[in-house]
Protein backbone atom coordinates (compact mmCIF):
# COMPACT_ATOMS: atom_id res chain seq x y z
CA UNK A 1 0.00 0.00 0.00
CA UNK A 2 1.25 3.35 -0.66
CA UNK A 3 0.34 7.23 0.71
CA UNK A 4 0.15 9.20 -2.75
CA UNK A 5 -0.02 12.67 -1.26
CA UNK A 6 3.41 14.36 -1.44
CA UNK A 7 4.54 16.01 1.64
CA UNK A 8 7.49 17.07 2.37
CA UNK A 9 8.54 15.17 5.92
CA UNK A 10 7.65 11.79 7.12
CA UNK A 11 8.03 10.92 10.85
CA UNK A 12 8.56 7.11 10.72
CA UNK A 13 7.51 5.65 14.40
CA UNK A 14 7.64 2.04 15.17
CA UNK A 15 5.63 1.10 18.49
CA UNK A 16 5.06 -1.76 20.44
CA UNK A 17 3.47 -1.22 23.78
CA UNK A 18 3.51 2.52 24.98
CA UNK A 19 0.12 3.32 23.79
CA UNK A 20 -0.69 6.32 26.16
CA UNK A 21 2.65 7.65 25.77
CA UNK A 22 2.99 7.54 21.69
CA UNK A 23 -0.73 9.45 21.87
CA UNK A 24 1.42 12.30 23.43
CA UNK A 25 4.46 11.71 21.28
CA UNK A 26 1.91 12.59 18.18
CA UNK A 27 0.69 15.47 20.07
CA UNK A 28 3.70 17.54 19.97
CA UNK A 29 4.36 16.74 16.23
CA UNK A 30 0.77 18.98 16.08
CA UNK A 31 2.02 21.85 17.04
CA UNK A 32 5.10 22.23 14.80
CA UNK A 33 6.49 25.61 14.10
CA UNK A 34 7.72 26.93 10.93
CA UNK A 35 6.13 24.38 8.70
CA UNK A 36 2.49 23.42 7.40
CA UNK A 37 0.98 20.71 8.99
CA UNK A 38 -0.21 19.65 5.07
CA UNK A 39 3.23 19.14 4.54
CA UNK A 40 3.88 16.68 7.37
CA UNK A 41 3.32 12.89 7.69
CA UNK A 42 3.56 10.58 10.72
CA UNK A 43 3.81 7.25 9.77
CA UNK A 44 3.34 4.29 12.55
CA UNK A 45 3.98 0.98 12.63
CA UNK A 46 2.58 -1.66 15.09
CA UNK A 47 5.37 -4.23 15.66
CA UNK A 48 3.53 -7.13 16.41
CA UNK A 49 -0.22 -8.28 15.70
CA UNK A 50 -0.64 -8.11 19.65
CA UNK A 51 -1.11 -4.46 18.57
CA UNK A 52 -4.25 -2.42 18.14
CA UNK A 53 -5.98 -2.80 15.51
CA UNK A 54 -6.48 0.80 15.68
CA UNK A 55 -5.31 3.78 17.32
CA UNK A 56 -8.14 5.65 18.87
CA UNK A 57 -6.11 8.88 17.82
CA UNK A 58 -5.71 8.32 14.35
CA UNK A 59 -9.74 8.60 13.86
CA UNK A 60 -9.68 11.91 15.24
CA UNK A 61 -9.96 14.98 12.51
CA UNK A 62 -6.59 16.08 13.00
CA UNK A 63 -5.17 18.63 10.58
CA UNK A 64 -2.10 16.35 9.49
CA UNK A 65 -1.89 12.60 8.44
CA UNK A 66 -1.78 9.96 10.39
CA UNK A 67 -0.79 6.91 8.58
CA UNK A 68 -1.11 3.41 11.40
CA UNK A 69 -0.53 0.04 10.24
CA UNK A 70 0.27 -3.19 12.67
CA UNK A 71 2.11 -6.18 11.17
CA UNK A 72 3.44 -9.17 12.74
CA UNK A 73 6.59 -9.24 15.07
CA UNK A 74 9.77 -8.58 13.07
CA UNK A 75 11.31 -6.13 15.33
CA UNK A 76 12.19 -2.46 14.88
CA UNK A 77 14.66 -3.04 11.75
CA UNK A 78 11.74 -4.18 9.48
CA UNK A 79 9.05 -1.51 11.09
CA UNK A 80 11.34 1.18 10.48
CA UNK A 81 11.36 0.23 6.83
CA UNK A 82 8.15 -0.67 6.43
CA UNK A 83 6.91 2.78 7.34
CA UNK A 84 9.91 4.30 5.03
CA UNK A 85 8.39 1.95 2.01
CA UNK A 86 4.86 3.88 2.84
CA UNK A 87 6.12 6.79 2.92
CA UNK A 88 5.78 9.43 0.14
CA UNK A 89 8.50 12.74 1.35
CA UNK A 90 11.78 13.13 -0.12
CA UNK A 91 12.48 13.13 4.34
CA UNK A 92 12.61 10.78 6.32
CA UNK A 93 12.82 11.24 10.08
CA UNK A 94 13.05 8.30 12.30
CA UNK A 95 11.77 8.80 15.94
CA UNK A 96 10.68 6.31 18.88
CA UNK A 97 7.14 6.14 20.82
CA UNK A 98 8.65 7.55 23.77
CA UNK A 99 10.44 10.78 21.93
CA UNK A 100 8.41 14.29 22.32
CA UNK A 101 9.00 16.68 19.71
CA UNK A 102 9.86 20.09 20.58
CA UNK A 103 8.00 22.71 18.59
CA UNK A 104 10.97 23.67 16.44
CA UNK A 105 12.18 20.04 15.66
CA UNK A 106 10.32 19.47 12.40
CA UNK A 107 11.30 22.56 10.75
CA UNK A 108 15.00 22.34 12.06
CA UNK A 109 15.08 19.43 10.49
CA UNK A 110 13.74 20.31 7.38
CA UNK A 111 15.94 23.59 7.00
CA UNK A 112 19.21 21.58 7.84
CA UNK A 113 18.83 19.20 4.46
CA UNK A 114 17.91 22.52 2.41
CA UNK A 115 21.19 23.73 3.60
CA UNK A 116 23.08 20.48 3.63
CA UNK A 117 22.87 18.04 0.85
CA UNK A 118 23.37 13.94 1.55
CA UNK A 119 23.80 14.30 5.16
CA UNK A 120 21.63 12.29 8.07
CA UNK A 121 20.61 15.06 10.23
CA UNK A 122 21.23 14.11 14.22
CA UNK A 123 18.94 15.75 16.87
CA UNK A 124 19.47 16.47 19.93
CA UNK A 125 17.87 13.81 22.34
CA UNK A 126 17.50 14.93 26.25
CA UNK A 127 15.69 14.14 29.29
CA UNK A 128 12.89 15.36 31.13
CA UNK A 129 14.25 18.51 32.56
CA UNK A 130 11.19 17.75 35.72
CA UNK A 131 12.88 14.39 36.36
CA UNK A 132 15.38 13.86 38.50
CA UNK A 133 17.65 10.76 37.03
CA UNK A 134 18.93 8.08 39.04
CA UNK A 135 22.12 6.86 39.43
CA UNK A 136 21.97 4.74 36.40
CA UNK A 137 20.07 6.89 33.65
CA UNK A 138 23.16 9.85 34.91
CA UNK A 139 25.70 7.28 33.95
CA UNK A 140 23.96 6.12 30.74
CA UNK A 141 23.18 9.97 30.17
CA UNK A 142 27.23 10.46 30.14
CA UNK A 143 27.65 8.83 27.01
CA UNK A 144 26.83 5.11 27.43
CA UNK A 145 23.40 5.48 25.58
CA UNK A 146 23.71 9.18 23.69
CA UNK A 147 26.58 11.14 23.60
CA UNK A 148 26.31 14.29 21.87
CA UNK A 149 29.37 16.82 21.44
CA UNK A 150 29.31 20.28 22.28
CA UNK A 151 29.36 22.20 18.88
CA UNK A 152 27.10 21.20 15.95
CA UNK A 153 29.20 19.59 13.17
CA UNK A 154 30.22 15.96 11.81
CA UNK A 155 29.65 12.69 13.83
CA UNK A 156 30.91 9.24 13.48
CA UNK A 157 28.61 6.29 12.61
CA UNK A 158 28.52 5.27 16.14
CA UNK A 159 26.01 7.94 16.63
CA UNK A 160 23.15 7.08 13.76
CA UNK A 161 19.77 7.11 16.65
CA UNK A 162 17.39 6.35 15.27
CA UNK A 163 15.63 8.15 18.94
CA UNK A 164 15.92 11.58 16.75
CA UNK A 165 17.76 11.22 12.95
CA UNK A 166 16.70 12.30 9.38
CA UNK A 167 18.32 10.71 6.36
CA UNK A 168 16.90 11.85 2.34
CA UNK A 169 15.00 8.61 1.29
CA UNK A 170 16.81 8.40 -1.63
CA UNK A 171 19.67 7.73 0.21
CA UNK A 172 17.90 5.24 2.46
CA UNK A 173 16.59 3.39 -0.33
CA UNK A 174 19.57 3.22 -1.67
CA UNK A 175 21.50 1.66 1.40
CA UNK A 176 18.42 -0.95 1.46
CA UNK A 177 17.61 0.44 4.55
CA UNK A 178 17.90 -0.95 7.86
CA UNK A 179 18.86 -4.69 7.97
CA UNK A 180 16.35 -7.27 9.00
CA UNK A 181 18.45 -9.92 10.82
CA UNK A 182 18.28 -7.97 14.10
CA UNK A 183 15.72 -8.89 16.28
CA UNK A 184 16.09 -6.00 18.19
CA UNK A 185 17.07 -2.77 18.94
CA UNK A 186 20.67 -1.79 19.45
CA UNK A 187 22.99 -2.42 16.76
CA UNK A 188 20.51 -2.26 13.67
CA UNK A 189 20.90 1.40 13.87
CA UNK A 190 24.89 1.36 13.84
CA UNK A 191 25.28 -0.80 11.37
CA UNK A 192 23.04 1.31 9.18
CA UNK A 193 25.50 4.19 9.99
CA UNK A 194 28.10 2.14 9.29
CA UNK A 195 27.09 1.44 5.52
CA UNK A 196 25.76 5.45 5.62
CA UNK A 197 29.33 6.67 6.56
CA UNK A 198 30.82 5.04 3.82
CA UNK A 199 29.80 7.13 1.39
CA UNK A 200 27.77 10.01 3.27
CA UNK A 201 28.22 12.48 6.37
CA UNK A 202 26.21 12.71 9.70
CA UNK A 203 26.43 15.71 11.31
CA UNK A 204 24.49 17.00 14.36
CA UNK A 205 21.86 19.60 14.82
CA UNK A 206 21.40 20.37 18.56
CA UNK A 207 18.14 22.85 17.33
CA UNK A 208 16.56 19.55 15.97
CA UNK A 209 15.58 18.97 19.72
CA UNK A 210 12.87 15.96 21.19
CA UNK A 211 12.33 15.05 25.23
CA UNK A 212 13.53 11.12 25.22
CA UNK A 213 10.67 9.84 28.07
CA UNK A 214 12.15 6.31 29.02
CA UNK A 215 12.47 5.38 32.58
CA UNK A 216 15.35 3.26 33.07
CA UNK A 217 15.53 0.87 35.82
CA UNK A 218 17.68 -2.18 36.82
CA UNK A 219 15.68 -4.58 35.11
CA UNK A 220 15.55 -3.07 31.62
CA UNK A 221 19.32 -1.99 32.17
CA UNK A 222 20.16 -5.90 32.15
CA UNK A 223 17.68 -7.10 29.77
CA UNK A 224 19.07 -4.57 26.96
CA UNK A 225 22.90 -5.37 27.95
CA UNK A 226 21.97 -8.99 27.26
CA UNK A 227 20.23 -8.42 24.12
CA UNK A 228 23.28 -5.79 23.05
CA UNK A 229 25.57 -9.05 23.69
CA UNK A 230 23.56 -11.71 21.88
CA UNK A 231 23.13 -9.33 19.12
CA UNK A 232 27.15 -8.32 19.22
CA UNK A 233 27.51 -12.05 17.09
CA UNK A 234 25.20 -10.88 14.44
CA UNK A 235 27.03 -7.37 13.68
CA UNK A 236 30.61 -8.80 14.38
CA UNK A 237 29.59 -11.31 11.05
CA UNK A 238 28.49 -8.40 8.92
CA UNK A 239 31.39 -6.45 9.88
CA UNK A 240 34.27 -8.35 11.65
CA UNK A 241 36.26 -5.16 11.30
CA UNK A 242 34.40 -3.50 14.02
CA UNK A 243 36.00 -6.33 16.35
CA UNK A 244 38.52 -3.90 16.54
CA UNK A 245 36.05 -1.58 18.66
CA UNK A 246 34.40 -4.64 20.48
CA UNK A 247 37.73 -6.44 20.83
CA UNK A 248 35.88 -9.71 21.77
CA UNK A 249 37.19 -12.44 19.28
CA UNK A 250 40.79 -11.48 18.40
CA UNK A 251 42.08 -10.34 21.71
CA UNK A 252 42.77 -12.48 23.63
CA UNK A 253 43.09 -10.55 27.24
CA UNK A 254 40.08 -9.78 26.90
CA UNK A 255 38.59 -12.84 25.74
CA UNK A 256 39.84 -13.65 29.45
CA UNK A 257 38.18 -10.87 31.02
CA UNK A 258 34.74 -11.46 28.87
CA UNK A 259 34.63 -15.13 30.58
CA UNK A 260 35.14 -13.57 34.07
CA UNK A 261 32.89 -11.14 33.62
CA UNK A 262 30.42 -13.11 32.19
CA UNK A 263 30.12 -15.32 35.13
CA UNK A 264 27.60 -15.70 37.65
CA UNK A 265 30.67 -14.68 40.83
CA UNK A 266 30.89 -11.62 40.10
CA UNK A 267 26.72 -10.90 39.08
CA UNK A 268 26.65 -11.69 42.70
CA UNK A 269 28.20 -9.54 44.18
CA UNK A 270 27.92 -6.42 41.44
CA UNK A 271 23.85 -6.87 42.28
CA UNK A 272 24.13 -7.21 46.16
CA UNK A 273 26.30 -3.88 46.14
CA UNK A 274 23.45 -2.19 43.56
CA UNK A 275 21.09 -0.58 46.55
CA UNK A 276 23.94 0.95 48.41
CA UNK A 277 25.33 2.14 45.56
CA UNK A 278 22.29 4.42 44.77
CA UNK A 279 22.36 5.64 47.98
CA UNK A 280 26.18 7.22 47.42
CA UNK A 281 26.63 10.87 46.09
CA UNK A 282 27.53 10.37 42.48
CA UNK A 283 31.24 9.95 41.85
CA UNK A 284 33.60 7.70 39.67
CA UNK A 285 33.29 5.17 41.96
CA UNK A 286 30.24 4.84 40.89
CA UNK A 287 30.65 5.75 37.17
CA UNK A 288 33.00 2.47 37.31
CA UNK A 289 30.41 0.11 39.43
CA UNK A 290 28.32 0.67 36.45
CA UNK A 291 30.77 0.57 33.75
CA UNK A 292 31.65 -3.04 35.39
CA UNK A 293 27.89 -3.62 35.55
CA UNK A 294 26.97 -3.07 31.95
CA UNK A 295 30.03 -4.93 30.81
CA UNK A 296 28.92 -7.89 32.54
CA UNK A 297 25.43 -8.43 31.04
CA UNK A 298 26.57 -7.60 27.88
CA UNK A 299 29.16 -10.36 27.95
CA UNK A 300 26.79 -12.79 29.70
CA UNK A 301 24.69 -12.40 26.61
CA UNK A 302 27.50 -12.75 24.09
CA UNK A 303 28.20 -15.93 26.03
CA UNK A 304 24.86 -17.10 25.18
CA UNK A 305 25.33 -17.24 21.84
CA UNK A 306 28.75 -18.67 21.79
Amino acid sequence: MSILVMTTISVIIPTRGKHSLLQEVCATLLVQNGIETGEIEIIIVGDGLEEPEKLCFTDQALPLKIHYERREHKGPASARNYGAALSSSPLLLFLGNDTKAMPDLLSSHVQFHDQHQNCACLGKIRNPEHLKPNHLERFLNQGSQFHFPEKDGLLDFWHFYTANISVPRSLFMELGGFREEFPAAGWEDSEFGYRFSKKYHIRYHSQAEVIHVHPVTLESFKSRQRQLGRDAHLLLDIHPELDTFFKIRHYPIRRILKCFLSSSAPRRVLLALYPFIEKLAYSRIVHYYFRILRYHFFFAGYQENS
